[in-house]
């Protein structure tokens, strides 16, 4: 399990804003500070922008409608326009990719990064790519969470192979060891109230690293996925009319 969540460092940025109209007045009273990558994590915040702004993920639930989301991207890409001249190298260039962006905050070339995984902060640390003390941050209106998988083709030479690798990496001894800051960081599925002891407990231990956020932080503020079609059309027309600047 993971979910979108932005990192700062609280020693250059002690009162982070934490909504989407306290981050457009961030981004307006500290001009090149601030942007969003092309690839896949900045597509994530901008949908993450897309539910938060009137409507709410709600209005993107039960399937792919042409109507609501022209009218979804269309709030978006107003919110944008309206901070794109104080973004970094002011919105005429974007990081390439989530890798790019570290760099950039840890240069202290800019105030924030990004994730996928709310806990990549803290392997990040422990790597010493992020600077120590740098924490993750949630929107209030809320930011998306989902769960990856994996998968086995139906022309797999060893299907059965693969089915225990899978049981495997659903077990307490690899899920607890994926979750480890200097692993993965990467959030359990497991419902860990139900193991047998002791393993709650070390799941628990394991969780309060103090740059985490807690579960129930993650639980309030969590955002479904929707239709992937909305994904997919969202980076065309922000490649096309954003980033070319055809709109």
């Amino acid at each position: 399990m993971v979910q979108f969540a932005m990192i700062y460092d609280p020693s250059r940025t002690p009162e982070p804003p934490r909504s989407v109209p306290a981050l457009a007045a961030w981004i307006r009273s500290h001009p090149g500070r601030f942007t969003y990558d092309q690839e896949f994590t900045g597509a994530t915040f901008l949908k993450t922008l897309m539910y938060a702004l009137p409507g709410g993920v709600e209005s993107f639930q039960n399937g792919f409608d042409e109507a609501r989301y022209t009218a979804g991207r269309d709030r978006l890409f107003a919110w944008l326009s309206s901070v794109e001249p104080f973004l970094w190298r002011e919105g005429r260039t974007y990081p390439p990719n989530v890798v790019a962006m570290h760099r950039l905050f840890a240069n202290g070339e800019i105030d924030f990064t990004m994730s996928d995984n709310q806990n990549e902060v803290v392997a990040k640390v422990r790597e010493g790519v992020l600077p120590p003390g740098s924490k993750a941050l949630l929107l209030d209106e809320g930011t998306i969470a989902n769960a990856h998988y994996l998968g086995i083709p139906t022309n797999a030479p060893n299907p059965a192979g693969a089915m225990v690798l899978a049981d495997f990496l659903l077990s307490p001894d690899a899920q607890l060891e994926k979750l480890r800051g200097d692993v993965w960081g990467d959030g359990t599925v497991l419902d860990t109230a139900r193991l047998a002891d002791p393993w709650p407990s070390r799941f628990e231990a394991v969780q309060h690293d103090g740059a985490a956020l807690t579960l129930a932080e993650l639980a309030a503020r969590a955002r479904p996925e929707v239709d992937p079609r909305y994904h997919a059309r969202l980076v065309e027309d922000w490649r096309q009319m954003i980033r070319r600047g055809t709109r």
